[in-house]
């Protein structure tokens, strides 16, 4: 176990922990791992954002700028690519940032055969197979030209490599740290160290005040495991928590409240959620004209409004708005309960007569939205659906095995760019494709995108794709709530992204 600093935070007064310039917050769910080439999933992300860097960072506006690599040049439409490292970065262990450092990284990743989307990338370099196969000590596709410059070769092109997340870590500690050097020291460049875990408590950060971009405003950041809502939302008013994120099953409730109100603090999400059609479970999905249907007999602004607080948007398309490549123009099929009538009656399932019975699977937390949608669809289009939860992990094995006929899923942005939702979410062969969508064009369109350099022409095709789904009812669009963060004074400085990342103070901008 590790020294957890802070610990007596509790028992100081609010005035002191002020002065000491160490926030305290909440955490629903404890870290899985901390191990930086590890799939981190979103609390892992969130927090160890914060510890470890990449060569490229995003902007709140949703565009890349420079963080370990100053620039970058592509060659060979995307086969090649060749980034310059910031010169002067240093680890929290003191040692300088090298070409070696990001090496290794790339290679614990793809070692690590990490579900993490930046795997879908990485595979792609040359020598891949053969590194992760054992066949090979280091790989074929990692260059170094110099101490601060390398370059990426692929074996087919690669347009948005720079997009995609990759955690740079110290190579030194993993050499003197062996085999999980990450469970006791710090490893990263970013602008907090990792201090201490004790799993299934707290989580404590402390500032780097050598960090590249500057010193943060505050000292220290500790994380509290509080999975109940309501006991955060308490020590909030108490003032023993700085800043809260509100859950989306609280956001009604609490911006109901003008006391909350005024202290919170909403940013768009970088998400899309939809209704998952898996035609291969459920024959009648195969007629567009049903699909079509069960996207006309959902009320999605009613759900905004009244599971969200309006907090929410209730999306039309199945790219998020601040990602390249979004567009307002995209096709939406707003609630219509005649039309969603007449077209069941047109594929030939009058008032849902002859249509078998169908679940529809959700997380458990999403229990309440799922229970909404199945009863909209029993009275307009008379569906004989009934509604399973299943806990989160559970949920999630079962949706990427493609074993659900209808359900309620979504997708987190990794990287600013349409693509990070179209390749692994709608591509035939993608291990995410848990609709089993299957259409040549769209394949041949994401494959065509995937290549493209250019941002304009790739934000093109991407728009048509998008179009071509919609067009086809591969999915229905849900409401997506808002990111909600409740924060004192204290915090005024602490924000989270679109993307779901922690900010404390400006981000630095520009080379």
């Amino acid at each position: 176990m590790w020294i957890i600093a802070g610990a007596m935070l509790l028992a100081m007064p609010l005035a002191a922990r002020a002065s000491a310039q160490v926030l305290t917050t909440s955490l629903r769910e404890d870290l899985t791992t901390t191990d930086p080439s590890a799939y981190l999933g979103l609390t892992g992300s969130r927090l160890l954002g914060l510890v470890y860097e990449g060569l490229s960072a995003v902007t709140p506006e949703g565009r890349i700028m420079p963080a370990l690599a100053t620039r970058w040049e592509v060659f060979e439409q995307g086969r090649l690519w060749r980034f310059h490292l910031r010169p002067g970065v240093r680890f929290h262990s003191g040692r300088p940032l090298t070409v070696a450092d990001v090496q290794r990284s790339v290679e614990a990743v793809l070692a690590s055969r990490s579900p993490g989307i930046g795997v879908l990338a990485l595979s792609k370099l040359e020598g891949a197979r053969a590194f992760t196969d054992g066949r090979a000590e280091r790989l074929a596709g990692f260059t170094p030209l110099d101490a601060l410059s390398f370059e990426l070769r692929f074996t087919e092109p690669v347009g948005t490599f720079a997009h995609h997340p990759l955690l740079i870590f110290d190579s030194g500690a993993e050499r003197e740290g062996g085999a999980g050097w990450f469970a006791h020291q710090s490893g990263g460049t970013g602008p907090f160290r990792l201090d201490g875990w004790t799993r299934g408590r707290e989580v404590t950060l402390s500032a780097n005040p050598d960090h590249w971009g500057g010193a943060p405003p505050v000292t220290g950041l500790r994380f509290r495991l509080l999975p109940d809502v309501e006991t955060a939302l308490r020590l909030f008013d108490t003032g023993t928590l700085d800043f809260v994120s509100v859950p989306e099953s609280a956001l009604r409730r609490v911006l109901a409240d003008p006391v909350y109100r005024e202290r919170a603090v909403a940013t768009p999400r970088a998400q899309v959620r939809y209704l998952g059609l898996n035609q291969s479970l459920y024959p009648p999905f195969r007629d567009r004209r049903v699909r079509a249907a069960i996207a006309h007999a959902l009320d999605r602004a009613a759900v905004a409004q009244g599971l969200y607080g309006g907090a929410a948007h209730a999306a039309a398309g199945l790219v998020s708005p601040g990602v390249g490549g979004h567009t307002d123009g995209v096709l939406d099929r707003p609630y219509r309960p005649d039309e969603a009538r007449r077209l069941l009656a047109e594929a030939g399932y009058p008032e849902g007569r002859g249509l078998p019975p169908v679940e529809l699977t959700a997380p458990e937390s999403a229990r309440d939205e799922a229970a909404y949608y199945a009863d909209q669809l029993r009275r307009v289009l008379g569906l004989p659906v009934r509604v399973r939860t299943l806990e989160r992990a559970a949920f999630g094995s079962a949706a990427n095995a493609a074993t659900l006929g209808m359900f309620l899923s979504g997708w987190t942005a990794d990287y600013p760019d349409a693509l990070t939702y179209l390749e692994p979410m709608w591509h035939s062969r993608s291990p995410y494709n848990q609709s089993c969508w299957r259409d040549e064009t769209v394949d041949r369109w994401i494959d065509e995108a995937v290549g493209t350099v250019d941002d304009a022409a790739r934000h093109r095709l991407s728009q048509a794709i998008e179009q071509r789904l919609l067009e086809e009812a591969a999915a229905v669009p849900l409401p997506v709530p808002m990111n909600v963060l409740l924060r004192h004074a204290s915090a005024a400085a602490v924000a989270v992204d679109p993307f779901g990342f922690l900010s404390v103070g400006p981000r630095r901008r520009g080379p």
